[in-house]
């Protein structure tokens, strides 16, 4: 790989741009592995939380029915009668020969069926969040002559399809959980749902059951996502796999949200069952102890095979109006029969017998349970959503990383962390304090706190805090090894201020987003890799309304998981070598001032980044004007403001015919590894002509012809050295007008009208006649080390 750096330079008599360059070479490679997931029957755990203003839903429907062909048991009601059975008469699919359903006309799927949703796309704010695809099914023959599913070993796979999204996409479940030939599975699928157009017929196919008496498959999406038009409300899914029968019931408590302090509110649970059968019972699900039950779940037999909605079963265009007003729907199975056979999807209001709410005002936590004493069943998973009356400031609370030198993450890196977050709440934040602990095998970067955005108007931003305690809004904590902001109105040294939350639903409502940023570098010690870097961090504030306190964790924007770190992977530096220049006029007619200008000091170009010791990222967006990476190792160099070694000036003044200017090159091998075949070629400016003794007076270099001009100075590894103008032996040469240029100068060119100075940098370098071979410039670990890392170029041109 050829990569060239190239800096502009004034002609002060003609206003050309001219051009200096330099070829190195580097190769690199790296790799990428995964790993899947695989488990037996588990305990339900939270899946997925979000508070925001917005819904939950489920939709799906079953891949199997009883077969109107095949007999099952004797003195049953007919297969149509038990397809569009809800209580009575009472069936199961123990009693039928279950058989696929396959409704999509497609040759590559053995079952399928489908579920139309709308969703309200056209709300302000609608955005899906999150979405979650469940399957299950019994692996093995069932009775009847049944036989097992075509390949019980890609249980762990089903096929789906969107709308506005192109055919079937095989998903590979995360998650596994098993009960003999039994098993849900589970795959995250937001990102593909979200590449959909949301409303539209989803179909699910593929799903590995057998067939016969007694058994049963289906898949379910569970949805979370956004409406602005909608409350706001603590979304919770939770999922696993366990038998629910008599004498095994379950129960778990949710927690941190807080419904509204009075006054009527929602709250619902919806569920996704394999197993629940219309003939038998008892089975109940309780919440805080109290019996829930609606139209279509009874309190004896809740779960029973039924697809519904607050207590109305759902089959072709039903519309559903939800207990606080909304219309959910039209939704539409195909097919849409009423009786699931031993599948439940359902959503259902927390009321109990009597019709009475059961979560209380001001409630933090729930407690949810399953029982049976005459069915057994398994939920596999279900979801808690409640509205709620708080401060929510962990929805949006997301945090990214830049790595400053650009490219891959290497030890010595600086990487710098931006969070940003806003309260999507219903409730003001009080006393807000963001901490976020330094990660492992990184060190924190010394005066980098900045906040960039705060709704306090009494504070200048961008500002820059002190990284010393308690003095302002930020500090850096030595003792534990974490950076902490107090954020909004009125915060100071020692507590955190108000932030106010963003309405959509009110007019005038304020949208303040809180951004702030500091860095951490790399451990250069790091030997193993690829090393993860990973950071979280976590904000803490109190609501306005009730003073109860509210905590979060942030999130990586990257990844469609939400509340997970930030991650970055430290790879083993490659072959990337960075030989970068900087080119300025030192001397015209051999003085170092030209008039007023100073062609001594240090002129750095702030639209140039590798001028000086400060890691800047791009100067310019993507693709960046810059790309290779900075440097701050530069010899003599202090920041951008000091230099004793880059002296000299952009723009020299000006110059009149007979005038001679000096050039210097100077350059740093500033990669990760040492920049083999480094040459420089530099073309001789437009209107001017090569100078071909300037340098004869100094000391001269090995190698060189005895008695020949010398017009190159070259100073390398502590020493300062005179080159002859021909290609005789030494590293350096002048290519007169006219004569072939290397391919250092962009290819074999013939068109040279004013002659270019090629130089072979490095150890190894020569030069022979027509052959020309750069050397080896090892990379700078410091700055000025090693001395063999850096130095400069030299010559004179007149001005014509």
């Amino acid at each position: 790989m050829v990569s060239k750096e190239r800096r502009r330079l004034f002609n002060w008599r003609t206003g050309a741009v001219l051009f200096a360059s330099a070829t190195v070479l580097g190769t690199g490679l790296g790799a990428m592995t995964a790993s899947s997931v695989q488990a037996q029957v588990r305990s339900y755990t939270p899946r997925f939380k979000v508070q925001a203003r917005g819904r939950t839903t489920i939709f799906g429907n079953a891949v199997t029915t009883c077969s109107t062909t095949i007999a099952g048991s004797s003195g049953q009601p007919s297969c149509d009668t038990a397809r569009n059975a809800t209580v009575t008469p009472a069936t199961a699919n123990n009693f039928y020969f279950m058989e696929y359903v396959d409704i999509d006309g497609d040759g590559s799927t053995f079952n399928s069926s489908s579920s139309t949703y709308t969703f309200p796309t056209a709300h302000a704010g609608f955005n899906i969040i999150w979405a979650g695809l469940y399957w299950t099914g019994d692996t093995s023959a069932g009775g009847f002559s049944g036989s097992a599913a075509p390949n019980a070993a890609l249980r762990n796979r089903m096929s789906l399809k969107v709308p506005g999204v192109a055919g079937y996409q095989t998903i590979t479940a995360s998650q596994v959980d098993t009960s003999g030939n039994r098993y849900s599975a589970f795959a995250d699928v937001t990102t593909l749902v979200k590449q959909g157009s949301g409303t539209g017929e989803y179909f699910g196919a593929n799903i590995q059951t057998g067939t016969g008496g007694d058994r049963y498959g289906g898949w379910v999406l569970i949805v979370a996502y956004a409406d602005d038009t909608e409350v706001m409300r603590s979304m919770t899914i939770f999922d696993g796999y366990q038998a629910i029968n008599s004498g095994s019931p379950q129960s778990f408590t949710i927690s941190g949200f807080l419904t509204p302090e009075s006054g009527p509110f929602e709250a619902a649970m919806g569920a996704f069952s394999s197993e629940g059968d219309v003939f038998y019972q008892p089975d109940q699900f309780l919440i805080n102890g109290q019996v829930v039950s609606d139209a279509t779940n009874p309190s004896n037999n809740f779960f029973n095979s039924s697809n519904s909605l607050y207590g109305q079963g759902i089959t072709t265009g039903t519309t559903i109006t939800t207990p606080g007003g909304q219309t959910l729907g039209p939704i539409t199975r195909n097919p849409a029969y009423p009786n699931l056979m031993a599948l439940d999807i359902d959503i259902v209001e927390a009321r109990n017998t009597s019709g009475n709410a059961i979560i209380p005002n001001a409630a933090t936590s729930a407690n949810l349970q399953f029982t049976s004493t005459g069915d057994v069943y398994y939920p596999t998973a279900f979801f808690f959503s409640v509205q709620v009356y708080q401060p929510v400031l962990d929805q949006n609370f997301n945090k990214t990383v830049t790595d400053v030198n650009g490219g891959d993450v290497l030890p010595g890196d600086i990487l710098e962390y931006t969070i940003t977050y806003q309260n999507t709440g219903n409730d003001s934040a009080t006393n807000v304090v963001l901490s976020d602990p330094i990660p492992t095998n990184a060190t924190y970067e010394p005066n980098s706190l900045r906040i960039i955005t705060d709704p306090d108007p009494l504070l200048t931003t961008p500002a820059t805090p002190t990284d010393a305690l308690n003095d302002d809004r930020a500090e850096f904590n030595s003792a534990t090894n974490r950076v902490v902001f107090r954020s909004g109105v009125g915060a100071n040294a020692t507590n955190g201020g108000v932030v106010a939350f963003d309405d959509p639903n009110v007019p005038g409502a304020v949208n303040d987003t809180v951004t702030v940023k500091f860095r951490v570098r790399v451990n250069s010690s790091i030997s193993s890799f690829p090393t993860p870097i990973s950071n979280q961090a976590t904000i803490n504030y109190n609501g306005l309304f009730s003073g109860r306190s509210f905590s979060g964790v942030s999130n990586n924007p990257a990844t469609p998981t939400l509340s997970d770190p930030t991650i970055v992977q430290v790879v083993q530096p490659s072959a990337n070598p960075n030989l970068l220049l900087v080119k300025r006029i030192t001397r015209i007619n051999g003085s170092t001032t030209n008039g007023s200008v100073n062609l001594a000091g240090y002129d750095p170009d702030a639209a140039y980044p590798y001028d000086d010791n400060v890691i800047e990222p791009s100067l310019a967006p993507d693709p960046p004007t810059y790309p290779k990476a900075d440097t701050d190792k530069w010899p003599g160099t202090t920041g951008a403001s000091s230099s004793t070694f880059l002296l000299g000036t952009r723009n020299g003044g000006q110059a009149k015919p007979g005038d001679e200017v000096e050039y210097t090159i100077y350059f740093l091998s500033a990669g990760t590894n040492p920049a083999n075949s480094a040459q420089i070629c530099d073309r001789v400016p437009t209107f001017q002509t090569f100078v071909p003794n300037a340098f004869s007076a100094d000391p001269d270099a090995p190698s060189g012809g005895v008695g020949a001009s010398r017009g190159i100075l070259v100073q390398y590894n502590g020493q300062t050295l005179s080159y002859t103008n021909d290609a005789d032996g030494d590293t350096a040469a002048f290519y007169p007008p006219g004569t072939t240029l290397p391919a250092v100068c962009g290819g074999v060119l013939t068109d040279n009208p004013t002659g270019a100075v090629v130089v072979n940098l490095g150890t190894g370098a020569t030069s022979n006649g027509s052959t020309n071979l750069g050397g080896t410039v090892p990379n700078a670990t410091a700055p000025g080390t090693p001395a063999t890392s850096f130095g400069f170029v030299r010559f004179r041109a007149k001005v014509k």
